[in-house]
C-alpha cells in the first residue's frame, strides 16, 4: 500500500486525495476486498478521522 501519496501537494482537498487513492486500491484489488478500519486508514494516510470519514463518504 502506498498511502502517503495522498499527502502530495495538490489543489485537491485531502479527503478527495485519500478517496482517490482508496478507489484505486479497491479497483486494483490491493485491499483484498476488505476495507481497513478507520483507525488503520488514519495511521496509514497520516490524516485525521474526519478526513478518513469524508473520504469514505465520497466513495
Amino acid at each position: 500500500m502506498v498511502p502517503r501519496q495522498a499527502r502530495q501537494v495538490t489543489k485537491k482537498p485531502l479527503c478527495s486525495q485519500v478517496a482517490n487513492t482508496l478507489r484505486s486500491q479497491i479497483l486494483s484489488g490491493e485491499l483484498g476486498g476488505v476495507m481497513p478500519p478507520e483507525a488503520a486508514l488514519q495511521r496509514d494516510f497520516g490524516v485525521s478521522r474526519s478526513v478518513v470519514r469524508q473520504a469514505l463518504e465520497v466513495l
